[in-house]
């Protein structure tokens, strides 16, 4: 079983970046593996483990890899190896938990994991855990292959950045153009809902799909970040007998498929149908004529 945790919701539940990378389940595994980590932030990366600890969420191992890389590309979580084998560090546990009889680890730790183990009259045996920062900072390059550069310090930044650094930082930042108003997947799941053709499945929202589908969204997004550009293509969409279901199999175009393919999509490569007009074709053409007027 767990351990009890202390989580701060504010932080976790105001967290739209978080949030966008593994959506709600993703968020409820993130909390779990607080309570499955040791007193220190530390846990064996057993996916098949961890996904049998899931509970009601029914996890499948490949689910718990694909979020907790999610989390790890974040920085949220920092893998490392010792003995030949890699673990795992939540970066903030500490931040977070503030317990008062830590167990000593049963984990080998991080180099930058300092432990002091006590010992009570009682000859019970507690820790006392500190980060060494610099240290963190300094281990990125030893790191397993492919997780290089995801544990930087703000704070370390902070403390090694000279003088004309900073002074040339606020310079650029009291001259730079406030950033424009980024257009999310959330905004685009929005507009979907709002624009699409009736005939379309509209989503739920908080909008949520696998890490890696929600990272090619993301992708997809940030090629064509122009809200109109999105409103373009669902009107595209709306035009298109094919992607409305006139097909042989009566197939209907989703937001997933209109986001991989827009470019396509905006393109005309679904337009029209085929050169024999599909059953059907007909009262949907008129439907679609009827629905032009009532808009008009």
């Amino acid at each position: 079983m767990g351990r009890k945790r202390v989580i701060d919701t504010d932080e976790l539940l105001f967290d739209e970046e978080l949030f966008e990378a593994v959506g709600k389940d993703g968020l409820w595994l993130y909390v779990r593996l607080w309570s499955l980590a040791e007193d220190w932030g530390g846990y064996e990366p057993r996916y098949g483990s961890i996904a049998l600890k899931t509970g009601i969420l029914r996890m499948s191992p490949e689910t718990v890899k694909e979020i907790i890389e999610e989390l790890i590309i974040l920085g949220k979580i920092v893998p490392y190896e010792a003995h030949g084998k890699t673990f795992h560090w939540i970066k903030n546990f500490l931040k977070h938990q503030r317990l008062n009889n830590p167990t000593p680890p049963s984990l080998p730790l991080p180099s930058w994991v300092i432990c002091e183990v006590k010992e009570y009259k009682s000859k019970k045996k507690y820790a006392s855990f500190q980060i060494d920062w610099e240290k963190l900072a300094s281990c990125t390059s030893s790191l397993p292959v492919g997780y290089q550069n995801t544990t930087s310090s703000p704070r370390n930044r902070n403390e090694t950045e000279t003088e004309t650094e900073t002074e040339t930082r606020r310079k650029d930042m009291s001259t730079a153009e406030p950033p424009t108003p980024s257009f999310s997947v959330q905004d685009l799941a929005i507009l979907w809902n709002e624009a699409a053709p009736p005939e379309l499945a509209r989503v739920n929202l908080p909008f949520k799909r696998p890490p890696k589908a929600m990272a090619k969204m993301r992708d997809a997004v940030k090629r064509n970040p122009d809200r109109d550009w999105w409103l373009r293509v669902v009107a595209k969409t709306r035009e298109s007998p094919f992607l409305l279901g006139v097909n042989d199999r009566g197939w209907k175009t989703s937001i997933d498929f209109m986001i991989e393919n827009a470019e396509v999509i905006l393109d005309g490569k679904y337009d029209g149908g085929k050169p024999s007009q599909p059953k059907g074709w007909g009262a949907l053409k008129e439907s679609m004529q009827r629905r032009k007027s009532d808009a008009q």
